[in-house]
């Protein structure tokens, strides 16, 4: 796709892109711009090119792709996939927030779960967080456990503290990783300077984090994982595949400084590329549970255009 930039002054690349696709954020274009998917006058430019009139923008067609439209809707209800008296089971979708932030959204996960189930108000340590025992990062979907009882939360509280719930996902990271499965131990902990966590052998004591892996699938620059957590770190399998050089396809904050210089990426996704595919736990009655759910389509469209590359 080519665009002609017509101005009369001077505009920064990101800014004038930003405006064509309103729907993206400008993060998400500037990491787009970042992986080789805008050039000017046939050259891969820079998040802060300045543009002039008459300049010929080329988007890459990989990039156009892959980049889904990220619209309100895609985020505006979770899907449900089972429910009891005592907890249900949801896909939460990319996009929407657990439960809100000091600057109180409206528009998260915690509301929902009021609005299906009212009785919630009030079961857990915090309003804000109506029977949720865990969650799921912003732009990362999948499933998530909601208890609907004081019971059932604390019940559910305890098995997740002592890692008896099984939470698998899959994801695409970069790079190839040679060895068939490995298990990523490094303690995790917050880089006040960043905001980020940071997983670093010897340098920070941080809190315990076990992250398993297993290779599913290799490509030429890039491998599909199957991925286990123990434990339950905040951005726990993102900060460790980052901690041994393979940043999650999509992931803006996790990147390893080669995959954000590196000018032959060709592919690329507005959402990062992991996914909370299953859940396994035995409930209180006794009784065992297994919920597995296919990746959606936003990740099975990229997978497929790695297959027919």
């Amino acid at each position: 796709m080519k665009l002609i930039y017509r101005g009369v002054e001077k505009e920064r690349l990101d800014k004038f892109l930003h405006g064509k696709y309103p729907e993206r954020s400008r993060s998400k274009i500037q990491h787009w711009i970042e992986n080789s998917g805008a050039t000017v006058n046939g050259t891969v430019a820079a998040v802060h090119h300045w543009l002039k009139n008459g300049d010929v923008i080329e988007i890459a067609n990989t990039a156009e792709q892959v980049l889904p439209h990220r619209t309100p809707q895609e985020h505006a209800a979770p899907t449900m996939l089972y429910h009891d008296e005592e907890f249900a089971i949801i896909i939460k979708p990319a996009g929407m927030l657990t439960h809100p932030t000091d600057h109180e959204e409206k528009d998260t996960l915690a509301a929902w779960i009021t609005e299906q189930f009212p009785d919630s108000i009030g079961i857990g340590d915090d309003p804000k967080r109506p029977g949720i025992v865990h969650r799921l990062d912003r732009d990362v979907s999948g499933l998530m456990l909601i208890a609907l009882t004081k019971e059932s939360y604390n019940y559910f509280k305890q098995l997740f503290s002592l890692h008896q719930i099984e939470k698998r996902y899959q994801c695409l990271v970069h790079g190839s990783i040679n060895q068939n499965e490995g298990a990523i131990t490094v303690p995790i902990d917050r880089d006040k300077k960043r905001g980020r966590m940071v997983a670093q052998s010897g340098k920070i004591a941080g809190k315990e984090a076990i992250t398993l892996y297993t290779v599913l699938e290799r490509f030429n620059i890039y491998t599909l994982l199957d991925v286990q957590i123990v434990t339950g770190r905040t951005h726990q399998i993102r900060a460790h595949l980052f901690s041994i050089g393979h940043s999650i396809v999509g992931d803006p904050l996790y990147r390893t400084k080669d995959i954000r210089k590196k000018k032959h990426q060709s592919f690329d996704s507005a959402i990062p590329l992991l996914f909370a595919y299953h859940l396994g736990f035995q409930d209180r009655h006794g009784q065992k549970h297994d919920f597995t759910v296919e990746l959606p389509d936003y990740f099975t469209n990229v997978l497929q255009q790695l297959r027919t590359a």
